[in-house]
């Protein structure tokens, strides 16, 4: 394809022989839609699109195919987490105390389950399988009931490492650990699903420790837990929840991506044995049949941008 460009040192237009843009097809339930952004942007095709402060540089306009290009030109960064703290016993008829998270260095949680016995661990294993098959059976579509979940309260010990996979919450942007770790236990969860979670605050966006790395999470679905650290990303960025709105844009703000491709380089690098990172709907689409619009299609197009590029 031969597009224009502008040579900077005469100012003559000519033609180019790279492509003018880069293209990406999001799949919407009505069609595709193109998102074209320029390859080249104040004429540095290697340039990140954000400044130090991660403010959108003049030339660029924040959108899927830019966050994708902050995502293979920018620098991660050390991360500042948010460490969770909590005392006691597990309750169930705990809540998380109402707290300002915008500079707290800690946020307070209620106490996760004990660690399982070797029986427990036992039984929640086989009882989360025995669940996975009857979601495989209904998503092929035969008829099936899935077997309620009357597992042990207790903590399941992480296996090796090999897999991140990233949400959205389908909530506010503001919508922390502690109240995310209620909706969960409200839903009957035990305790939080995801291990991070990165959303905003007074004084902008932090990474938040939630369930411990040690620890099985609950947030991919039965089954498919084990060996895999849960990130989520604040937000709802479908495009069901966001009418009117064009899809091109459906996605975090720059300094919410910028903490994403940090926080996984930095569980990466800190766990060798990691090979792959998914989007919840593919990771669960891959192990047993299912679908789900987490983390919506932007949101997936950065994931599969940190897959290209650091995996």
């Amino acid at each position: 394809m031969v597009g224009l460009e502008m040579d900077t040192n005469t100012g003559m237009i000519a033609p180019q022989e790279a492509p003018a843009c880069k293209r990406m097809l999001i799949a919407l339930a009505c069609g595709c839609v193109l998102v074209c952004q320029s390859a080249r942007a104040n004429g540095n095709a290697a340039s990140c699109p954000l400044d130090e402060q991660n403010r959108i540089k003049p030339g660029y306009t924040w959108n899927v195919a830019t966050a994708q290009l902050a995502i293979a030109r920018c620098e991660a960064q050390p991360i500042a987490m948010v460490r969770r703290v909590s005392s006691g016993n597990w309750s169930k008829a705990c809540t998380p105390p109402s707290q300002d998270l915008s500079s707290a260095a800690s946020w307070t949680g209620c106490a996760p389950p004990p660690a399982c016995t070797d029986e427990e661990q036992q039984i929640k294993r086989h009882n989360g399988q025995v669940r996975l098959e009857a979601w495989r059976r209904r998503c092929s579509g035969r008829k099936t009931t899935i077997p309620p979940d009357t597992d042990p309260v207790c903590s399941v010990p992480m296996r090796p490492i090999d897999t991140i996979v990233v949400h959205q919450t389908e909530a506010q942007q503001a919508f922390g650990p502690d109240e995310l770790q209620k909706e969960h236990r409200d839903r009957g969860f035990d305790d939080i699903g995801y291990h991070y979670v990165i959303a905003k605050t007074r004084n902008g966006w932090r990474i938040f420790e939630a369930r411990s790395e040690e620890i099985e999470g609950a947030h991919a679905g039965s089954g498919l837990n084990g060996g895999s650290i849960g990130i989520a990303i604040a937000g709802d960025y479908r495009t069901q929840s966001n009418p009117g709105k064009d899809p091109a844009t459906l996605v975090p703000p720059p300094d919410a991506v910028m903490l994403l491709k940090s926080l996984v380089a930095d569980v990466a690098s800190r766990h060798q044995g990691i090979t792959q990172i998914y989007g919840h709907g593919e990771h669960k689409m891959r192990g047993s049949g299912c679908d789900t619009d987490c983390p919506s299609v932007g949101v997936q197009q950065l994931v599969n941008a940190m897959r290209k590029q650091m995996f």
